[in-house]
């Protein structure tokens, strides 16, 4: 009977020593597919700040109170000076909205992927942020537009305080009192302030 109980006792232990290596084994696997997952979010939360950094610099390119020769060179002999300037005002904003298009372009595919794993939030402050560059699209246009010879003394705005409010949103100073400006970098910074919660959060 003595080798009975002892056999018993043998095999209740491996059974024991096989229960606890299998539950080490799982929490083994869950810390690793939680590490592995804090480590994509991270992964995800800095190319998502770097999209987002290269969104408010072109912003910032458009807003430039200062201008570049190469923006505005226009050399045709038949056209009015008030056609030159027209061009000339054209393709400089052209170009520099051209910023913005491509770095929401280079955004979209991570922004698709942040907008699935961080849910309806970054969706929220991320569209803050996408209707501020649409303003501010808006506003360039109608700026470009006023220039158009034959645009009226109002330039096609329906008063003048109207066009001063359009150019205060495509000229900043990011000062206080630069209230697009100011707008802006508040959208901005939620959701910095949200991409640095998901970089560091707990693993």
């Amino acid at each position: 009977m003595i080798p009975d109980v002892l056999n018993m006792g043998a095999n209740l232990i491996i059974a024991a020593s096989a229960a606890t290596a299998s539950v080490a084994a799982v929490r083994g696997l869950n810390t690793w597919k939680n590490q592995r997952e804090w480590e994509e979010r991270r992964r995800l939360a800095l190319n998502l700040a770097v999209a987002f950094y290269k969104r408010r610099d072109a912003v910032r390119h458009v807003r430039n109170l200062f201008g570049w020769s190469d923006e505005t060179d226009f050399d045709n002999p038949n056209v009015t000076d008030q056609e030159k300037e027209w061009y000339g005002v054209s393709s400089k904003y052209r170009k520099r909205l051209e910023k913005i298009v491509e770095a929401n372009q280079e955004a979209y595919p991570v922004n698709i992927e942040a907008e699935f794993v961080f849910g309806p939030d970054f969706k929220a402050i991320e569209g803050a942020v996408r209707g501020l560059e649409m303003e501010l699209f808006f506003a360039v246009e109608d700026h470009v537009a006023s220039f158009q010879p034959r645009s009226g003394e109002l330039r096609g705005f329906e008063s003048d305080e109207a066009r001063k409010r359009n150019d205060r949103i495509i000229h900043g100073t990011w000062s206080e009192k630069d209230e697009f400006g100011t707008r802006y970098t508040k959208a901005f910074d939620a959701v910095i302030e949200f991409i640095r919660w998901k970089a560091e959060g707990e693993k």
